[in-house]
């Protein structure tokens, strides 16, 4: 699950991290209609895996509202599609947030929740 989507791979370069989150709460009301827990995680060096050149931002983030990816990734240099090795990756992961089984959330709780 990765709530920044093509939005935060539009943004995203080489030797800057960048999370992208938004007021989108589809996740959240997912975990709630079948009581999931989140885990709160985000991997540090992933934007250095590929270099992505920047430009027409713009453009790209209205591509990007109609899930559109608006990204070039350059890896290796001998295989350009396929991460550089050179990149140390490192995963962090959080206490799980709990959520309760609610059928039809509501807004408020949708709200409540995504403010955790």
């Amino acid at each position: 699950l990765i709530p920044g989507g093509f939005h935060e791979a539009t943004v995203c370069t080489r030797g800057r991290h960048v999370a992208w989150v938004h007021s989108k709460k589809g996740f959240v009301k997912l975990a709630l209609r079948h009581g999931y827990a989140l885990y709160p995680a985000y991997v540090f060096g992933e934007s250095d895996t590929y270099v992505n050149p920047q430009g027409l931002r713009g453009l790209r983030a209205r591509l990007a509202d109609f899930n559109v990816p608006s990204i070039l990734p350059l890896g290796s240099r001998w295989c350009p599609l396929l991460p550089r090795r050179d990149t140390g990756l490192y995963l962090v992961v959080g206490r799980p947030l709990v959520l309760p089984q609610v059928e039809d959330p509501t807004q408020e709780q949708l709200d409540e929740w995504n403010a955790k």
